[in-house]
């Protein structure tokens, strides 16, 4: 009867509290009856196929079945929304404040620069919650639960019961997953909001951005859509915190993405503001085309490694399927 439990298990951990132990037994009393007397395995298993998916079936012992994030994400979805919040707040604040102190000559007063941090955190914090919550929501539709793969269409079997968990070398280390959330966040909000602050000040001159700030905003659309893709599947791998199929797939899609667009970034010469250009060749003994010349291979090599990056990335995914 180990089975029936687990069953059993598998519908009532994604329901309010208050009603599993009522749903438990009836559910258990409707197996009983679906059974013949001395059932043996094979029988039980036919019964539970029979009934189906225990995450479908418990939509349908929900009272409430509404929920904007249910039962069976709201814990990861509290976490997260805490984890993701804070950084992005965190990010904001600290990108308002490294611009101010990146250029103190704006005449910028102390009253000002405060109110416009905590206007940054707030602003980071909102967008946090807003994104994190519509992600949720998002995943929460399509079906997924803890242990779960989503956008599985094959017919649902016992032998995909819950049981002790124990993911072996499949299992995502929850804490690449939190500093793989913070590179994200911190990238995407300094392209998309402090491309400004991406520079160098040598040799005592001016601080001077790399990124020719104009030029950046025509690729702004698909930095903000692959950041929020990349958060959404960072999110998924804290719910599915082992790797599948489906998720590897993703993964592999949205590295391929980004080095698509890094590609398209890096072949754009007018990406690079040109005082940047001018400085370095006041701090060499070249011409201003030999350091165009030079500075564009350099960006090709941090291309080139990050696609091997890249790669090796998408490979560990689709490899630790296997194991």
């Amino acid at each position: 009867m180990e089975i029936i439990d687990r069953y059993i298990y598998a519908v009532t951990q994604s329901l309010p509290e208050n009603i599993r132990e009522d749903v438990s037994e009836e559910l258990r009393s409707n197996i009983q009856d679906m059974l013949p007397e001395d059932a043996s395995e094979e029988h039980i298993k036919k019964v539970l196929e029979e009934l189906g998916n225990p995450a479908k079936l418990a939509v349908e012992y929900n009272p409430e079945k509404r929920y904007l994030i249910g039962p069976g994400l709201y814990n990861r979805y509290i976490t997260l929304l805490k984890l993701i919040t804070g950084i992005a707040a965190l990010a904001m604040g600290g990108v308002a404040l490294l611009t101010w102190l990146l250029e103190p000559g704006n005449g910028e007063s102390l009253t000002n620069l405060i109110k416009d941090v905590i206007s940054a955190v707030l602003d980071g914090a909102m967008q946090g919650a807003f994104w994190v919550t519509l992600i949720f929501i998002i995943l929460e539709r399509s079906g997924v639960q803890e242990g779960h793969s989503p956008f599985a269409k094959k017919k649902w079997t016992v032998e995909e019961l819950p049981d002790i968990k124990d993911y072996g070398k499949k299992k995502i280390s929850r804490a690449s997953t939190i500093v793989e959330i913070l590179f994200t966040i911190i990238v995407t909000v300094v392209l998309v909001f402090r491309p400004s602050i991406i520079g160098v000040s040598l040799n005592g001159s001016p601080f001077v951005p790399m990124l020719n700030a104009d030029r950046l905003n025509t690729y702004i659309i698909g930095i903000v859509l692959l950041g929020l893709i990349c958060l959404g599947i960072l999110v998924w791998k804290t719910i599915y915190p082992y790797w599948s199929i489906p998720l590897a797939a993703a993964n592999a899609g949205c590295n391929i993405a980004i080095c698509i667009l890094m590609l398209f970034m890096v072949r754009d010469r007018q990406m690079v503001n040109s005082e940047f250009l001018t400085i370095l060749e006041g701090l060499t003994n070249m011409t201003l085309s030999q350091v165009t010349l030079l500075w564009q291979k350099f960006l090709w090599l941090f291309a080139a490694g990050f696609i091997v990056i890249a790669i090796c990335d998408s490979m560990a995914g689709v490899f630790k399927c296997k194991r």
